[in-house]
């Protein structure tokens, strides 16, 4: 590999952190206020378990930004009414603004469907798209013990159920539909993937096997009595471990983190230009965050702010606690959470490395920025 002289990489890395807090003009060429109501003026659309809490509240400490009624409106995805865009959404939104504030949301789940960017497009065009992503592996570690271990009676290991996952994944990869967005052609992870397949088709066969092997461990010293527990566990295993509470979340432990098929479809609809990419490393940092928030106000096109003071506070939503998105955790504290989850198996970090390393470097290329993960971090 040809060397770069250290002073040129410094040079460089200089110039693009020059470039990269240079503030751009407001969407809506500052006026985001209509007789309608008050537009967002940036969308934080996910991804869910990266830090779009602390993204979020860190940006609205800025002077300029005012906070929606609530940080997650989900009107996009779940809530669509094009003929309902000013009562139901506009209407979350402060009712005026003063010249050069604006105001926004974060709502995790407008990323991963394919409709919601040009419904967003048509009614908010030239808002601002913020995405922060996470190292997949540790993405769905944390999205596993936050989604789907409180809600399935009998959790399968992390292991075997992103194994489960990873092959459904290879399949729809190797056979299923493309569709085109834009001039590109595009595949739909939330409705060609995961909607036109269930949980069963995707996990039951492990889940299965799983129950039988618990329950022969349990009868091991008696041979008929563990053949008899392991088909009454096999039968009950679907409804205990893949439960319908929380299935789209728990389902894409790994589909979430293939962060460029998801924003495929925002560059469709949108301006290169106008998406920028957050890495969750970088946000959880205490003593890059600050900086790294910067970046983001100046791509919103706000004026330069120190963000320490915000950042200082600690992290939102961290950890399984479900206090609340507007939870603030402290910087060490939050430390403690983290260290107090099971450590992920080396097997199963490899497994989403090897699985994700191919989308996670078209990604890089896509966005123009690279994150700090697996061998990086």
């Amino acid at each position: 590999m040809r060397r770069r002289w250290p002073w040129v990489a410094a040079v460089v890395a200089v110039g693009i952190g020059l470039a990269s807090q240079r503030s751009r003009s407001l969407p809506y060429a500052g006026k985001p206020c209509t007789a309608s109501g008050c537009r967002p003026s940036f969308l934080i659309i996910g991804i869910g378990k990266c830090g779009t809490s602390s993204l979020y509240y860190y940006l609205t400490a800025h002077p300029m930004v005012v906070q929606a009624r609530r940080k997650q409106i989900q009107f996009f995805d779940h809530a669509y009414d094009a003929s309902r865009i000013s009562s139901r959404y506009l209407s979350q939104f402060p009712s005026s603004l003063k010249e050069g504030e604006v105001t926004g949301e974060a709502s995790p789940g407008y990323a991963q469907y394919s409709q919601v960017p040009g419904r967003v497009a048509r009614h908010l065009n030239g808002v601002r798209i913020l995405v922060i992503a996470r190292d997949p592996a540790e993405r769905a570690h944390s999205s596993y013990h936050y989604n789907y271990v409180g809600s399935a009676r009998v959790p399968l290991p992390f292991e075997l159920l992103i194994e489960a996952e990873i092959a459904f994944l290879e399949t729809f990869f190797r056979n299923g539909a493309t569709r085109k967005c834009g001039d590109k052609v595009c595949r739909d992870l939330s409705n060609d993937c995961y909607g036109a397949r269930s949980a069963e088709a995707q996990a039951g066969a492990v889940a299965r096997r799983y129950a039988g092997e618990q329950a022969r461990k349990r009868f091991a010293k008696d041979p008929k009595a563990a053949d008899t527990a392991a088909k009454a566990a096999r039968r009950t295993a679907v409804a205990m471990s893949l439960p319908r509470l929380n299935a789209h979340l728990w389902r894409q432990l790994v589909g979430r983190g293939l962060y460029v098929s998801n924003l495929d479809w925002w560059y469709a609809s949108h301006q290169s230009e106008d998406i920028l990419l957050v890495c969750s490393e970088d946000l959880n940092d205490a003593d890059k965050a600050a900086s790294e928030m910067g970046r983001v106000a100046a791509h919103v096109g706000l004026s330069s702010f120190d963000f320490g003071a915000a950042v200082s506070r600690g992290k939102y939503n961290a950890g399984a606690q479900h206090k609340g998105y507007n939870a603030v955790t402290s910087w060490k504290d939050a430390s403690k959470l983290a260290e107090k989850r099971p450590a992920m198996s080396e097997a199963a970090r490899d497994k989403i490395d090897n699985f994700t390393a191919p989308f996670n470097e078209r990604l890089f290329a896509r966005t123009n920025h690279r994150c700090r993960w697996g061998h990086e971090m």
